[in-house]
């Protein structure tokens, strides 16, 4: 075990003893942050595209079983699979969605689906995943741009993204003035105070991305960037300007779990688009 990893676990439980730190702005939290680009990070994408051609190998090795790595992903399946009922073709922007594994698991659970998915994740994720790009599966780095060239958005998903944005009201404000039909919020950490939760998530490398790969291709490593809970009161009247909740479903996997807070909480939603 190299020093690394070995001091992130040591951390981990004095955090799990003592608790964590709280700070007042995104900026202050990366301040204290090791790497001081947050989640665009140069480290995280390289070790993405390694894992991605075995999480591609994984997917179409019909010689074994295939474990979804994120139950969730079974919601939005669902909506597509009942939307393709009256489209032929679905348009699905994925607002953090990494190296397009949330679509190519769709595929693997629906694959009488057709889809044209759009990715937006950090300029250096783009740089590093794009080569994966085909005619269906595309890669950006503006979710304002792409939703102004969008002509139809079906779906618009996020998992947890918003969380590791410097202003994350922004960002729900901007996925909510989209004009998709259906938004999914997932895995989101939420404060049940009036305020916002700002904190520094100490994560392995070898976490992101799939977590079945042996880490043979590059070393592992601890990566922190700030997270910020958002106020479930403000999230949910913000989203409530111009969508109805369908449904929401408990999920704590988007919360810190080297920190359980009696004032966090973990939802996901499922939202359309009022008078449609």
């Amino acid at each position: 075990m190299n020093f690394s990893v070995l001091k992130f676990k040591v951390n981990r439980r004095i955090i799990a003893m003592l608790g964590d730190k709280n700070y007042e702005s995104y900026e202050e939290a990366l301040k204290n942050c090791e790497n001081k680009n947050g989640y665009e990070n140069k480290i995280i994408s390289k070790a993405l595209k390694i894992k991605t051609i075995k999480f591609r190998e994984r997917l179409d090795d019909n010689s074994i079983v295939y474990n979804i790595a994120n139950p969730n992903i079974f919601a939005l399946s669902s909506l597509l699979n009942e939307l393709s009922i009256d489209k032929e073709i679905l348009n699905v922007l994925d607002f953090g969605g990494g190296n397009g594994g949330h679509y190519l698991e769709i595929l693997k659970i629906n694959p009488q689906l057709k889809l044209r998915w759009k990715v937006i994740e950090t300029s250096e994720m783009v740089f590093y995943i794009s080569s994966f790009s085909d005619e269906f599966l595309t890669f950006h780095d503006d979710l304002t741009r792409v939703i102004e060239e969008s002509k139809t958005i079906d779906v618009l998903y996020t998992s947890c993204t918003i969380l590791y944005t410097p202003d994350p009201y922004k960002f729900i404000e901007i996925i909510v003035n989209s004009g998709a039909k259906y938004i999914i919020f997932n895995r989101q950490s939420l404060s049940k105070t009036e305020g916002d939760i700002i904190r520094v998530q100490n994560s392995l490398l070898s976490w992101h991305g799939s977590a079945d790969d042996k880490q043979k291709d590059f070393k592992d490593s601890v990566i922190q960037y700030p997270q910020i809970s958002v106020s479930i009161k403000k999230f949910e009247k913000l989203v409530a300007q111009k969508y109805d909740i369908l449904y929401t479903f408990n999920d704590n996997s988007g919360l810190l779990p080297e920190q359980p807070n009696k004032n966090l909480i973990g939802k996901s939603y499922v939202l359309k688009l009022k008078n449609t």
